[in-house]
Order: C-alpha cells, then structure tokens, then sequence
C-alpha cells in the first residue's frame, strides 16, 4: 500500500467527493521519498498528477466497513472482498 497526496484540481472534482472506502482508482503521478519528520507505509508517497475511478465500492450500509468489523484481521478481509469480487458472495 503507497500513500497517494491529492492536491489542487486533482480534489476539485465530483469524483472526489463520491470516493468510498475500498473503491479501485487509477493513479498517475511521482513516486517520491516522504519529508523529514513525517511519515507513510514504505517511507515514500505518490504526488498525484492524475486520478480517475475504475470502479466506485459501495457506500452507506452496504459499505464494505458496514458489513465487516474494523478489528477483522486483514487476509481475512482481503479473502472476503476477493470473494465478493467475484461474485461467489453478496454484499447484502
């Protein structure tokens, strides 16, 4: 996971404002080393030049952090999101 910082028009857009939890994005930008005194997963960060959604997540009760428990265990979320990705779950 690589932190992504948005700034200028990349937030000015509805897509911004629609983005849910666990939603997939497509990001375009520059993969730099985070500054002194602050910190990110891997010690770097994307400056996002562009971004555009590939598929928005559900949101509200149908969120996928409705439905699973914030504490569960990451492989164990991860193997319910693939699973409900590929149809072999319902999300409601």
């Amino acid at each position: 996971m690589t932190q992504c910082i948005l700034t200028g028009d990349c937030i000015k857009t509805v897509e911004a404002l629609d983005l849910t939890t666990e939603s997939t994005v497509e990001i375009v930008g520059k993969v730099e080393k985070v500054k002194d005194g602050q910190t990110a997963p891997g010690g770097v960060e994307i400056i996002v030049d562009y971004w555009k959604i590939i598929g928005l997540a559900p949101g509200g009760k149908e969120a996928f952090e409705s439905i699973i428990q914030p504490v569960c265990p990451f492989t164990l979320r991860a193997q319910w999101l693939t699973r409900v990705g590929h149809g072999q779950l319902e999300t409601s």
